[in-house]
């Protein structure tokens, strides 16, 4: 396989955010995007602006980009989606989408028969997406989707891998299912495995189309669903 020579990969899916830079497959740069709040429409072209030149990259120079897509923070997806977009657009480089599950899932070990992502989608719920191994690698066994805490539970085995955003929120939960909660530093995607992720499917030709590319949205925003739930009003009399 011939890798790109620069690889840039965007993760904006959930509060802390990450910028990394791969040259061929090897990591030559990751930053985060800051811990203080959902800040990537203030720094996230900086931030990268400011990452590239400190490795003298000139943006035309990366020939492709990699997007996490979601589930995720709305906004976030929204910014990172736009500016991979927008790059596209500006420098010709290609582009991939990459579930922010698989993101998660590509950097666990692989030493369990399934590994679980989760994250909280209130109301008891969570997001969840399955994955198996195959060779040395995780596989998604299915799409995301949304299921009640205890409907979920039911599914997994005993020493499954738990990972994922909300992997820490249910401790007494996942412990009496008998499932293995990573350590910390696997709950949340990073830019890297991002960029992985994207040159995986670079590989097989899975480019996404710029005007197609959209963040993967499971459940409609709380603002849109309190906007359906009231009541229409018909004309004044």
């Amino acid at each position: 396989m011939a890798f790109p020579q620069y690889t840039v990969g965007l993760e904006t899916s959930g509060q802390i955010g990450s910028i990394a830079i791969l040259q061929g497959d090897e990591l030559l740069a990751e930053r985060s995007l800051g811990e203080s709040g959902r800040r990537h429409a203030r720094s996230l072209i900086s931030e990268l602006d400011d990452l590239l030149k400190s490795h003298s990259i000139a943006p035309r120079a990366v020939e492709h980009v990699a997007v996490s897509v979601g589930p995720g923070s709305f906004t976030g997806l929204r910014v990172g989606v736009v500016a991979t977009k927008l790059w596209g657009y500006a420098t010709g480089a290609r582009l991939t989408a990459v579930g922010t599950f698989e993101a998660i899932a590509a950097a666990l070990p692989v030493d369990a028969r399934g590994a679980w992502i989760i994250d909280d989608a209130l109301r008891g719920e969570v997001f969840v997406q399955r994955f198996d191994v195959d060779g040395k690698r995780w596989r998604p066994s299915g799409d995301v989707r949304i299921a009640g805490l205890d409907a979920w539970l039911s599914e997994t085995a005993p020493a499954d891998l738990v990972a994922g955003p909300a992997a820490a929120k249910w401790p007494d939960d996942l412990d009496r299912a008998r499932l293995a909660v990573v350590v910390p530093e696997f709950h949340r995607p990073t830019a890297e495995f991002v960029a992985r992720c994207g040159l995986e499917k670079a590989a097989a030709g899975n480019f996404a189309d710029p005007f197609q590319l959209s963040p993967l949205y499971i459940r409609r925003s709380a603002a849109e669903e309190k906007l359906d739930a009231q009541p229409a009003t018909g004309p004044s009399r």
